[in-house]
């Protein structure tokens, strides 16, 4: 049977979600920011860029405005990411706002809407 390895790319991947978490969580602080967590990390091949996917709940400003917030203070999260990761070369990251949840929880509460609008129908 054959071993199933992970690109190089995915571990790289892997490693910055978790940094960048901690990093959200104890160094760079925004304001109005609430509970925000990293929900998905994608690296190119040649581990120069890594796009960042982040989920927000709690939050006093619109997810938008706390990604171009984050987007403008890229240099700060690439300065503390370049302290922990173990590369040549820090990747360009940039933030993007991951609203899976926030569809995920529309296309219940319809499903259920619609289940409570078919009993009452009988």
């Amino acid at each position: 049977m054959d071993n199933f390895q992970f690109k190089r790319s995915d571990r790289v991947a892997q490693q910055i979600q978790d940094i960048i978490s901690n990093i959200i969580a104890t160094k760079v602080i925004v304001q109005g920011l609430g509970l925000a967590t990293v929900t998905k990390v994608k690296t190119s091949q040649n581990l120069r860029f890594s796009r960042i996917y982040l989920s927000f709940m709690g939050n006093s400003i619109l997810p938008e405005e706390l990604i171009i917030l984050m987007n403008r203070n890229v240099k700060e999260y690439r300065f503390h990411l370049g302290k922990e990761l173990q590369i040549k070369y820090v990747p360009q990251i940039k933030f993007y706002h991951d609203n899976t949840f926030e569809e995920m929880e529309k296309i219940s509460n319809l499903i259920n809407k619609s289940k409570s609008d078919g009993t009452n129908a009988d």
